[in-house]
């Protein structure tokens, strides 16, 4: 026993330098492209309209780490503080869809029936657009369109505004002039300002809620017990990078590590696990 305990500590010595931070959030369309139109057309965002919206379709290919995830956060970035926009309020909503570009043809291009998850604003100094939602949004799979709406006009200064940072798509991720994002913009008068279709995927930063584990804890398999093969799939989920399920924080410090691993390979010898 002894014997096969050493051999257990010395494999997950020489795995522990191969292991990649685990994170809470993920966070997609990183590139250098900056704009003032997405996720909000910053130059209007002091205009009462009746309409002042961005919407932005992040494809599926993009989320496949959220898959089967709860989404409590997003957050967007922009390339210097928040000094000539700031106050009022922006409103987050969700929707999942089959297409994969707007239809820059349709009577009114924007989705309908979007699910609010949040509210926002820019504040001074940030280098960030934070939307904390009130409750999870569970996301399984699919293109998922995030539509940002001016609820209430802030404050902001036409000139020399901060651009939001992102990925232009035309060039960077091979999907050749595709329109991914769209934005209008529309006076109270009935007079639309703006409306224009895009290739630049702003930058996002997608929280992962914590959730209860629906199995026992060492149960990474999910096949209903605690067995050598849960050593194996955790040990899978921490080489490949991918988020561990909830029951693969063994020792309860709410972060899934190769600590978890011991715990787990300790569980199995000592019978607790029975």
């Amino acid at each position: 026993m002894k014997k096969c305990t050493k051999l257990m500590s010395a494999a997950l010595m020489a795995l522990t330098s191969l292991l990649p931070v685990q994170a809470e959030e993920v966070v997609v369309a990183n590139g250098h492209h900056t704009s003032s139109q997405f996720p909000v057309v910053m130059r209007y965002y002091n205009q009462n309209t009746t309409r002042n919206l961005t919407q932005m379709i992040y494809p599926a290919s993009m989320l496949t780490q959220l898959d089967g995830k709860k989404i409590n956060s997003v957050k967007f970035f922009v390339n210097e503080p928040f000094q000539r926009i700031s106050g009022g309020n922006i409103q987050l909503a969700f929707k999942v869809v089959d297409d994969d570009q707007f239809n820059p043809y349709a009577a009114d291009p924007a989705y309908g029936d979007m699910t609010v998850v949040a509210q926002g604003a820019p504040v001074k100094g940030e280098t960030e657009l934070v939307f904390n939602f009130n409750e999870p949004y569970e996301y399984n799979g699919g293109n998922l369109v995030i539509e940002a709406r001016v609820t209430q006009a802030g404050d902001s200064d036409p000139d020399g505004i901060e651009e939001f940072i992102g990925q232009n798509i035309y060039d960077e991720y091979g999907y050749y002039g595709l329109d991914v994002c769209y934005y209008s913009v529309q006076l109270s008068s009935g007079t639309t300002l703006y409306q224009d279709f895009w290739y630049m995927l702003p930058k996002a930063a997608f929280g992962i809620a914590d959730d209860a584990p629906q199995y026992m804890i060492g149960d990474v398999d999910h096949d209903g017990k605690v067995s050598i093969s849960d050593v194996t799939a955790l040990i899978d989920y921490l080489l490949n990078g991918e988020t561990a399920p909830a029951e693969a924080d063994v020792d309860g410090d709410h972060n899934v590590s190769i600590a978890d691993v011991t715990s787990l390979i300790d569980m199995l010898l000592s019978g607790t696990n029975n």
